[in-house]
């Protein structure tokens, strides 16, 4: 009996093991919730059609699938292996007594392994199955990273937690073991928020640059991770993120007077001509010149008098004729497509106005009525002809005798802004030029004009983009370039980065979930700004307030200048999980020498 036990291989140890295992109809109900609870969130989970949605929904997931039933199962199935079957008198002590210890504790070892690592793989292969087949047999980036990361990181945590438990049982016993791990279970829902709250309280910290700039803890950030976003590609519309960021980051040649724009980027008309010249004309190529000889004309009832007429109270009412000239305008978003259909440009710039014109697209879309709505921003890019040959002017009969006034970009301007924002009222005093919006509702002819000829979809999508770049590449500027005053705020603001550097690391559920969230990631196509704000951005919201995420600090030189890279300066969770790794190999050959020498008869 003796030589036929100890012929008794390793393979054939284990499939006696799993008929042990699964003889417990618990153990079977148990797999098939955890597996059932796996298949219903894929189902959602492949339904969702927001990205932020479904990156929130995933990691709920996670949480709940490891915390709960991937730790239940594990306390569940040692329990059964390594002290129900060693406590009472079956064929375990009679094996256990003819055959290796440690042969023994393999097959035990691998066969709880196996059936832990089913739910997982099972969770892993059904939310890339079940999205394949509901999204028309197309799998996203997004959904194979995510799925991944998790397959990978509950390998891990189920490979150190099963070591870890080993080891407790083993060493102190059942009952030591399930308070210890009913603690951490509990814990492992919590731990990471006394940190996040602090941090949170510390967002409106003031933090004020040389140049006295207001902004705080949060923007800080904000415009350090929409850096670190926009040169790893993290975000929508990456390419044109990148160029137009590139273009407000560079702060020397031809861009020399853009230090000057983010200081203020209020009605400098310098410093949008660089910006129209240098990069949506000349790296961009989305400007239609030389106009000059085109001539926009309408016919209609004066409602106020142009900005040079004498006389103005007798030009009320009075039929007059518009002739415009534009020197150059933002191209069509016709022409545009035309440029990305084109063999003639290159691949990157096709790239950057693809997304220029989606982003346009999109704009139109959220935006209910665009040309009222950003009504204001018209006169930036509004470049009346310059050639004396070509001036823009009102004709009108007045008093039986013909004036010809030349109009100004501000008759223009408020003629556009009366024409398309029925809110607008223009100046009573130093008038400018208006026509009648009663004509206008019967014969259509005024907004027929400005739709044909000055709504440019593109220029109020070119100023928009750059009002949300321009706040945070400002902050940028500021807090890289000219360094942040030395005052309480900034004292007080470095207490808790400093506090936190310390508390993160040591704790476990930070190490651990941060290395899951770090290497996940975000939904990038919905890190966007907002589109009804100026310019605000929360790269956070698809942030799970139970998770943990890396935190990098202000790292600052001697004269309190900010790393232009601060963003990479973190506690790589990699580190923490290699640790992790590491005790769990001891905590399991520590184990199996306590197993060989336990006393089991």
């Amino acid at each position: 009996m003796k030589k036929n036990l100890n012929n008794i291989s390793l393979f054939s140890l284990i499939k006696f093991s799993f008929k042990i295992l699964f003889f417990e109809k618990t153990f079977l109900i148990f797999i098939l919730l955890a597996n059932f609870f796996s298949l219903a969130v894929s189902i959602v989970f492949s339904l969702v059609s927001s990205g932020q949605m479904m990156n929130q929904l995933f990691d709920f997931y996670v949480i709940i699938f490891v915390n709960v039933f991937i730790f239940l199962l594990i306390i569940r199935i040692l329990s059964f292996f390594f002290v129900r079957k060693l406590d009472d008198k079956t064929i375990f002590i009679t094996l256990s007594n003819h055959i290796s210890r440690s042969k023994f504790f393999w097959a035990e070892y691998i066969t709880i392994m196996i059936t832990i690592l089913i739910s997982v793989f099972f969770a892993f292969i059904i939310f890339n199955v079940m999205y394949f087949f509901v999204n028309g047999f197309e799998i996203t980036s997004f959904v194979l990273k995510k799925t991944s990361i998790f397959l990978a990181y509950s390998i891990l945590a189920i490979v150190s937690l099963t070591n870890f438990i080993i080891f407790l049982i083993l060493f102190l016993g059942s009952q030591p073991m399930l308070i210890i791990s009913t603690l951490l279970m509990s814990l492992s829902f919590i731990a990471n928020i006394p940190a996040k709250l602090i941090w949170t309280s510390n967002e409106t910290t003031k933090i004020t640059p040389t140049n006295n700039m207001i902004t705080n803890v949060k923007d800080m950030y904000e415009a350090f991770d929409l850096q670190k976003n926009t040169n790893n590609g993290t975000i929508k519309y990456k390419y044109l993120s990148k160029a137009i960021n590139n273009y407000l980051t560079d702060y020397s040649g031809t861009h020399s007077s853009i230090t000057k724009y983010l200081s203020d980027t209020s009605t400098d008309s310098k410093m949008f001509a660089e910006l129209y010249n240098n990069f949506w004309k000349s790296e961009l190529d989305v400007i239609d010149e030389n106009l000059d000889s085109q001539v926009i004309t309408y016919t209609g009832n004066i409602f106020k008098a142009p900005k040079a007429a004498n006389n103005k109270n007798k030009w009320s009412q009075v039929q007059a004729t518009a002739n415009i000239h534009l020197q150059s305008k933002f191209k069509s978003k016709e022409k545009i497509q035309e440029m990305i259909d084109s063999e003639s440009i290159d691949n990157d710039k096709k790239l950057i106005l693809n997304d220029f014109l989606n982003l346009c697209t999109e704009l139109e879309e959220k935006l209910i009525n665009m040309k009222k709505q950003q009504a204001t921003v018209f006169e930036n890019y509004l470049y009346l002809s310059s050639d004396n040959n070509y001036k823009s002017t009102v004709t009108a009969i007045i008093e039986s005798k013909e004036e010809v006034v030349e109009l100004t970009k501000e008759d223009v301007v408020s003629m556009y802004r009366y024409a398309v924002d029925d809110s607008y009222s223009p100046p009573t005093s130093n008038e400018t030029l208006t026509f009648s919006r009663d004509q206008d509702k019967i014969d259509g002819k005024l907004t027929a004009m400005i739709d044909s000829n000055f709504y440019q979809p593109m220029l109020y999508t070119a100023r928009i983009l750059e009002k949300y770049f321009s706040k945070y590449t400002a902050i940028f500027y500021s807090a890289t370039e000219l360094g942040l005053q030395n005052d309480s705020e900034l004292l007080k603001f470095q207490k808790v980065s400093n506090t936190l550097k310390v508390i993160n690391p040591i704790n476990p559920f930070y190490g651990t979930w941060s290395f899951y969230t770090k290497y996940s990631g975000f939904y990038n196509d919905d890190i966007w700004f907002e589109p009804y704000n100026d310019s605000y951005i929360n790269s956070k919201k698809q942030e799970n307030m139970f998770l943990p995420y890396v935190l990098y600090s202000l790292d600052m030189d001697s004269s309190n200048k900010v790393a232009k890279d601060t963003y990479n300066k973190y506690f790589d969770p990699s580190y923490f999980i290699s640790l992790i790794l590491f005790i769990g190999v001891v905590l399991m050959f520590l184990s199996i020498y306590r197993f060989r020498k336990l006393d089991i008869s």
